[in-house]
């Protein structure tokens, strides 16, 4: 008996540790032509990270809290979480450098959440 709790304790300790350590990370980007949005959820402690590189790029937050930043203009929206981030550009109020911004900043976000580049489609004949 004491043989099977044992085990039982043994698996149970190290799938809590498992848990522990795996991170659930979503980001999605949808690109169309009037809109650019970005979307990702992703651990609590990356939210620093995030923050500085959105800090960076867009600059002072124009509203924050202590659970949550945004950056706002005629032409885009984004807020930060402590585990979520959203952006939406409008591409018709748009200029091309805040589009051209908006996509830097997607890839600056992915590689700080380690997440791989989406495949680039084949050029058309």
């Amino acid at each position: 008996m004491k043989r099977y709790i044992l085990i039982l304790f043994t698996i149970w300790y190290g799938s809590a540790a498992f848990a522990q350590t795996t991170e659930k990370i979503k980001f999605s980007v949808r690109d169309s032509d009037t809109d650019y949005s970005v979307r990702s959820s992703f651990p609590a402690e990356r939210v620093e990270r995030l923050r500085s590189i959105l800090e960076g790029m867009l600059g002072e937050s124009s509203k924050s809290s202590a659970s949550e930043s945004e950056w706002n203009t005629t032409a885009y929206s984004s807020k930060l979480s402590s585990n979520r981030f959203e952006a939406n550009l409008d591409k018709k109020k748009a200029t091309s450098h805040q589009i051209a911004l908006f996509k830097e900043l997607t890839a600056k976000l992915q590689e700080a959440l380690d997440q791989p580049k989406p495949p680039k489609p084949p050029k058309q004949p």
